[in-house]
């Protein structure tokens, strides 16, 4: 199996390569997405995360997104500490994907650009796994549907 990562800015196009996968039958993993999911489903995360920010950060199951944003945009620290609770959740999130998927290939994508193929997983939980690939998109590159 190989993993391909997909990347770019905000605008870049994406999105719409990924529909075009998707359109395919292509498996694909869209790292934003499933970060959103887990933050409000995963229950370590959810207590680690209240750890940092106080209970009153979730309401109900739902994260208050607006005031997570304040704080972190004034506090890098903060930024760092959640990053560090879920990147790790993600990858893993990522793995299990992996190993679901019976594919010559799956897509990751990630809105990380400028990162290289770090984005990508160092070692896979699939022994499949063979190769890694990044493609990164430009926003100059105006990708039409």
């Amino acid at each position: 199996m190989k993993i391909i990562g997909l990347t770019g800015g905000i605008g870049s196009g994406k999105t719409k390569i990924l529909n075009v996968f998707k359109a395919k039958g292509i498996p694909c993993y869209e790292s934003d997405l499933e970060s959103k999911k887990l933050i409000e489903s995963d229950l370590f995360l959810i207590s680690e995360i209240k750890k940092i920010f106080g209970s009153d950060i979730y309401l109900n199951t739902k994260l208050d997104r607006e005031k997570v944003a304040d704080i972190v945009f004034n506090s890098p620290e903060k930024l760092r500490q959640l990053n560090a609770l879920v990147h790790p959740a993600v990858a893993a999130n990522f793995n299990k994907f992996v190993i679901r998927k019976k594919s010559y290939y799956v897509i990751k994508e990630a809105a990380i650009a400028g990162l290289g193929i770090g984005f990508l997983p160092k070692h896979s939980a699939s022994k499949a796994v063979k190769n890694k690939e990044l493609v990164e998109i430009f926003s100059d590159w105006k990708i039409e549907p």
